[in-house]
């Protein structure tokens, strides 16, 4: 048996395996919406069984006489598979599908390259988590369809008014020249006063009409204060 080829066959898987974990995380934390309740549980048993998974494969790696890879930098220059997306719920619940579709079909591959190494303890830890994965991807597809469409909302026709159009606003800039010419339109010019009446004409004085005096002795009148003679 080949122990050193098919430890590093194994120590791929294991990479594999725990990126997924972090994604299936990813989606269990942050998924929301109308089936967030079941999302939210399936997705939790899926890492669960990821988590235990890489606890298997890394065993068998030590057992084969070789170390474990256990650092995210580690994982990340092994694997397969791309890191998580960020999206609605279907978007996410997409990506999981994929990447456990991938992973299982790799998995055939590294059973038969386990073959060629003459490891069939290998093998057969890696045919239960083809099966695993499987599985994860059918439910997670049978999810995916199940959620509700996000339905358009409809959008609102104005009704045909038969009232006047309103008068266009002018811009904010118009508006500011214009302000100085409403105020000319208030100031209105004094205005100016009526002359003063003139005042009426003074009357003329009434001449008396001479009256005639009574007979005095000599027989004298006296007329407007002048003495005459009768």
């Amino acid at each position: 048996m080949d122990k050193r080829a098919a430890a590093q066959i194994l120590a791929r898987v294991l990479a594999d395996t725990a990126v997924l974990t972090v994604k299936t995380q990813g989606v269990h934390w942050n998924v929301s919406g109308g089936d967030f309740y079941g999302v939210h549980k399936l997705t939790e048993s899926q890492y669960e069984d990821l988590f235990a998974a890489q606890d298997e494969l890394a065993e068998r790696i030590r057992a084969l006489g070789a170390p474990a890879p256990a650092t995210m930098a580690e994982y990340l220059k092994l694997t397969r598979l791309a890191e998580g997306v960020k999206g609605n719920a279907s978007e996410m619940l997409g990506d999981l599908v994929s990447a456990n579709e991938a992973l299982a079909s790799g998995l055939l591959a590294d059973i038969a390259a386990l073959e060629k190494a003459g490891d069939p303890g290998s093998q057969d830890i890696l045919v239960r988590r083809v099966q695993a994965h499987d599985k994860s991807a059918w439910l997670l597809r049978s999810t995916l369809a199940e959620a509700p469409a996000a339905e358009p909302k409809p959008v609102a026709v104005p009704k045909p008014s038969s009232a006047p159009e309103a008068a266009p606003v002018p811009p904010a800039g118009s508006e500011a020249k214009k302000e100085p010419k409403a105020e000319k339109k208030k100031d209105k010019k004094p205005k100016k006063e009526k002359p003063a009446a003139k005042p009426a004409p003074k009357p003329e004085p009434v001449r008396e009409a001479p009256v005639a005096a009574s007979n005095n002795g000599g027989g004298r009148r006296r007329l407007f204060g002048v003495k005459a003679d009768g």
